[in-house]
């Protein structure tokens, strides 16, 4: 892994060192007078401490100016939180949110033409971010290098009007999901119930009416609900066996929902978007 840019800024890569932050977890621990007692099951990791991530290198020009109008640009960005983005052996790109602390370099009367610098950014956690299976355009400003695939818009399934349909979805990354987005658009005719299961105790009920070729989007991260378009939290519920905390946990690997409609007609689907997550 080698960080490459920070927002659109293309990063210096000579004399690289990449300090990725550190490893350790942060465990909840309830204080008793013999000691802590860590309440969690050995399930669910828990969540990172914030961390740092610093990266030196040498920043070469051609001349003494063009060195400061580099050093200057990433002066520019201390105080920002903006998208870092590594490359993978693989070629592949990951990111997280970090926000740029400093910029550190220190110059002598010999490198006119050159600087080793240290730029040092704060995360909230060390949660990358990898393949994104998301829906979107041409013209929505992204950048091709941001690991987009054109061919790739989600994972997209035709459901079983009034019956249940198998829709497998699978996380690449190492750790787990939580904010896919769930769109449930209605075929010829109006979807009245849809519940979602999975096999590790996910299990959510929408009732309300989602008009033909409407969509019913379900947000699991905002943990928000729409139906053509208008707020519909009121028709979404958790039911009784429903015992994740989240809405829809995606493990890495496949997971299956079963998705179940009353009504829809013909050409009813379901498109599940996710980004593959990484430690």
């Amino acid at each position: 892994m080698q960080l490459e840019r920070f927002g659109t800024l293309t990063l210096p890569n000579a004399n690289v060192t990449d300090e990725l932050g550190n490893t350790d977890a942060a465990t909840d621990f309830i204080i008793t007078p013999l000691g802590g007692y860590d309440y969690q099951d050995d399930t669910i990791p828990a969540q990172d401490l914030p961390a740092h991530i610093v990266k030196r290198a040498t920043v070469y020009e051609t001349t003494p100016a063009a060195l400061q109008t580099e050093l200057d640009a990433l002066r520019a960005l201390r105080g920002r939180r903006l998208k870092l983005w590594a490359r993978m052996f693989d070629d592949s790109v990951r990111w997280l949110w970090a926000r740029l602390r400093g910029v550190e370099h220190n110059r002598t009367n010999r490198n006119f033409r050159w600087q080793d610098i240290a730029l040092a950014w704060d995360v909230a956690n060390q949660h990358w971010r990898g393949h994104d299976h998301t829906q979107w355009t041409l013209d929505s400003g992204e950048v091709f290098d941001d690991g987009l695939y054109l061919d790739d818009d989600g994972y997209e399934f035709t459901l079983t009007a009034g019956g249940s349909t198998n829709c497998v979805v699978t996380n690449g990354g190492n750790r787990r999901v939580t904010d896919a987005v769930l769109t449930i658009t209605a075929g010829s005719a109006a979807i009245t119930i849809v519940t979602v299961t999975t096999t590790n105790d996910v299990t959510w009920t929408y009732t309300g009416n989602v008009a033909i070729g409407a969509a019913l989007v379900i947000d699991c991260g905002a943990q928000s609900v729409t139906d053509g378009g208008t707020a519909d939290y009121a028709g979404f519920q958790l039911n009784t066996l429903h015992s994740q905390e989240e809405w829809l946990p995606l493990e890495p690997g496949a997971t299956t929902l079963v998705v179940t409609l009353a009504g829809g007609g013909t050409g009813s689907t379901l498109v599940v978007e996710l980004i593959d997550g990484w430690a």
